[in-house]
């Protein structure tokens, strides 16, 4: 492998590239350093983190589309054929060669799946009302090596959710409403810190329902409850209520720090 590498200002200096965050822009860097000579990276999440990277750096990375995952947690540079050439002298194909036959050339030089859609990779829900379209097989978030879209994401947040819900009516109903909750987050970040208030506050419903001895038929419907955002009201907790786990922390996604 050789030991320098080359970066294009088609791809570096361009607006959308010098509006990423610059611990995202030093990521890139570092990950094409990383980079074999056609441009993969067998361990991203280890140069992400001897970097020091933010949690949220190689998401923004996977979802504006400079790098392309496999389910392997291997990754491929979008435009490493942009950027670097090597002599043919000097050239080691990688040894991912099952991956990179699922890649083609654009015109451009740039890599694309040959697919519209990764194995195991479910379609992420595009939302018609945002300004920045999502394509179907865009990548949102990433936890040791496996990539969630934003439908897999919202739909894990939402399994716990409901798992945790003492009434269980009409969940179909409930999940949409939900969805439309989580639908325009941002980033995996905002996204999960919304689930987690959520959850928060369906604890202290719970709290409030044993407390009261609330009879069932009294219990909201989940639809009803998410509806109103019954999250954000205050409800009675028992004195020694322990502090509640993140979801992050009950999905086994990590604590707040993990990279």
């Amino acid at each position: 492998m050789a030991e320098k590498r080359m970066y294009s200002k088609k791809v570096t200096e361009t607006d959308d590239f010098l509006a990423l965050p610059l611990s995202t822009q030093a990521l890139y860097f570092h990950l094409g350093m990383n980079a074999d000579d056609d441009g993969f990276v067998s361990a991203p999440q280890k140069v992400a983190r001897m970097l020091g990277s933010n949690k949220n750096d190689m998401d923004l990375l996977l979802f504006k589309k400079y790098l392309i995952p496999f389910e392997n947690g291997v990754c491929v540079i979008k435009h490493w054929r942009i950027n670097n050439y090597l002599r043919g002298d000097r050239y080691n194909e990688t040894v991912y060669t099952e991956e990179k036959a699922q890649l083609t050339i654009t015109p451009g030089g740039s890599y694309e799946l040959v697919s519209n859609s990764l194995p195991g990779i479910p379609v992420v829900y595009v939302d018609k009302d945002s300004k920045e379209k999502i394509s179907i097989d865009a990548p949102f978030y990433t936890f040791q090596g496996k990539v969630f879209t934003k439908l897999e994401l919202i739909k894990e947040c939402f399994n716990k959710f409901y798992s945790l819900y003492p009434n269980k009516r009409d969940r179909g109903a409930a999940e949409k409403k939900y969805e439309i909750v989580l639908r325009d987050s941002k980033t995996a970040h905002d996204l999960l810190g919304k689930a987690s208030r959520i959850l928060e506050g369906l604890n202290g419903y719970l709290a409030h329902i044993k407390i009261n001895n609330t009879e069932a038929k009294f219990i909201k419907h989940p639809k009803t409850w998410i509806f109103n955002k019954c999250w954000e009201d205050e409800y009675d907790k028992p004195a020694t209520a322990a502090k509640e786990p993140t979801l992050r922390e009950i999905m086994g996604f990590g604590t707040e720090g993990e990279k």
